[in-house]
């Protein structure tokens, strides 16, 4: 996942300014191809959008006018997925129950998602989901592209998988500092 100063710089005032509980919001990204072929398969963060100021180890979040408010503003974000960003304020970045449930849950609704765990050390841990149809109990047969339709596994494809009918892929971080550097 490719993340530019910019985003950044916004992570780090959000953890900074609300530095002693959970916040949580929509990441905007854009995509070139499916998580189901790593090689091909790129996501860049294109903006951020805080939602909600939580407790100390809880926050959530409905989808409201807010979103349709940041779409106007910011025209480019509809070619965007929506995915999701919350801190872990000073705990570590990693994926709890309650965070993989909710990885799995919005794969389910939106055909996609992708989620990213952030601290107030500059930390981030992140992951994107995608729906399969495991039609045998021990390889995945099908997965659902970002518009919903099923698309079938090559053979050399297959992935093995759980009991899930969603598959969630480690993303490695990568932090654009040519961009920071391009206005110089």
């Amino acid at each position: 996942m490719f993340i530019s100063p910019e985003i950044i710089s916004k992570i780090w005032y959000l953890c900074h300014k609300i530095n002693t509980v959970e916040w949580s919001g929509l990441v905007f990204c854009k995509t070139e191809g499916h998580p189901i072929n790593p090689e091909t398969f790129s996501i860049r963060a294109i903006d951020i959008l805080p939602m909600h100021k939580g407790e100390p180890t809880y926050t959530e979040f409905e989808i409201d006018e807010r979103v349709i408010d940041a779409y106007d503003k910011n025209p480019e974000l509809e070619d965007c997925k929506m995915g999701i960003i919350h801190s872990h304020v000073n705990m570590g970045v990693f994926f709890s129950g309650t965070d993989t449930s909710t990885l799995n849950e919005y794969a389910k609704l939106s055909n996609f998602c992708i989620s990213l765990i952030v601290n107030n050390k500059g930390e981030m841990v992140a992951k994107a989901a995608y729906p399969i149809n495991n039609k045998s109990k021990r390889y995945a047969k099908e997965y659902k592209d970002s518009e919903g339709n099923w698309i079938p596994l090559n053979n050399n494809q297959e992935e093995e998988v759980s009991s899930f009918n969603v598959i969630a892929l480690d993303l490695d971080i990568i932090i654009e500092i040519d961009t920071f550097f391009q206005g110089m």
